[in-house]
């Protein structure tokens, strides 16, 4: 299966793990998983091709510019999907845009995920404020912030353990041998040098940016429930977490 064929599979996935286009909450979490490992094994099936065919699968170094709004904890989901796809996420703040950079497939993949995983936030959030008891003690606006950077950090969370599985050798609960570990291990760390890289050429003075603050604990607390939920691979979510503890 060539990169083109991969990344529409991907994108057909996530439209399956869409809750505004599918109401089946066990079919969306299977989605979800599928579309997060394809990518991981598309690139070990990848590993008899030429140096040269391998790397028109992954695509040319690459950078995206999407629009971000104002909340600052949607650039966090990005960079969360990103991490998870060996990119780097640059937050331009006097534009309010998010700039992905990587090779184009994984680009393209993290765009995708971070836009669904940022969709899903914003649905459930009225759905949280709604449910609280105790909302004359809240701001709606810092609640809803809060919750955004719950659920970012909970993402977070996820993304590092699935990487930390993958190192392992286990992509959404298949174990792959210990000479696959390794060889997707190798991979990964040369996609990251060349996408380090290239991000040094691009942007020579990069500065830290400042993340958002959190006022409403309950906003976090449901944010950070919710997140940990959104289940990237079957190791990680509200039904089985305990699998990697």
């Amino acid at each position: 299966m060539d990169r083109e064929n991969v990344i529409e599979k991907i994108q057909k996935l996530l439209a399956r793990a869409d809750a505004d286009r599918n109401d089946n909450e066990h079919e969306r979490e299977i989605a979800l998983r599928q579309a997060n490992a394809l990518m991981a094994m598309h690139e070990l099936s990848s590993i008899d091709l030429t140096e040269s065919e391998q790397r028109r699968e992954l695509g040319e170094l690459t950078e995206s510019d999407d629009p971000l709004g104002n909340a600052l904890w949607n650039s966090s989901v990005y960079s969360a999907i990103a991490k998870m796809n060996n990119c780097r996420c640059i937050r331009s703040p006097h534009n309010k845009t998010i700039h992905i950079l990587g090779h184009s497939s994984k680009v393209t993949v993290t765009r995708d995920l971070a836009a669904y995983c940022i969709r899903s936030i914003k649905r459930e959030m009225p759905n949280a404020w709604n449910g609280l008891i105790g909302k004359a003690n809240e701001s709606k606006r810092s609640f809803n912030t809060s919750f955004g950077n719950g659920a970012a950090s909970a993402i977070f969370n996820n993304v590092h353990k699935i990487i930390e599985a993958r190192k392992q050798g286990n992509i959404d609960g298949q174990q792959l041998s210990n000479s696959q570990a390794m060889i997707l291990v190798d991979i990964h760390k040369k996609q990251l040098a060349e996408v380090n890289s290239f991000v040094r050429q691009a942007y020579p003075h990069l500065r830290t940016g400042n993340g958002s603050r959190s006022y409403s604990r309950a906003g976090y607390s449901a944010g950070k429930s919710f997140g940990s939920g959104l289940s990237l691979n079957n190791q990680v979510g509200r039904r089985s977490a305990g699998l990697l503890n």
